[in-house]
């Protein structure tokens, strides 16, 4: 009612604030891009949409993809590596009580 008041129309009013340099369409595809290709470079990405900068394609990925890959890459052990590593944060605990 108060929108008919004001404005005499039913129809959603212009937002305010700065339009967003790229559309939600885009922000799905570069989501997509990313999720089939996580290791591809910002580069490759700014060349898509030039009129968009690095912070605003990071923050079309959202939280998931803010580092732009899906993963970090866990330490490679060896049996005995872990083993060793075992004993010694064993030794801490045993310390600690």
């Amino acid at each position: 009612m108060e929108r008919w008041r004001y404005h005499q129309t039913v129809k959603s009013l212009p937002r305010s604030g700065r339009p967003s340099k790229i559309t939600e369409a885009e922000a799905r595809y570069i989501r997509t891009f990313v999720k089939r290709n996580p290791w591809i470079k910002w580069a490759v990405l700014l060349g898509l949409y030039p009129q968009a900068c690095q912070t605003t394609i990071r923050k079309s990925l959202g939280k998931p993809f803010y580092r732009k890959y899906r993963f970090v890459m866990k330490i490679m052990l060896t049996d005995d590596n872990a083993a060793e590593r075992l004993t010694h944060a064993r030794s801490f605990v045993d310390a600690a009580r």
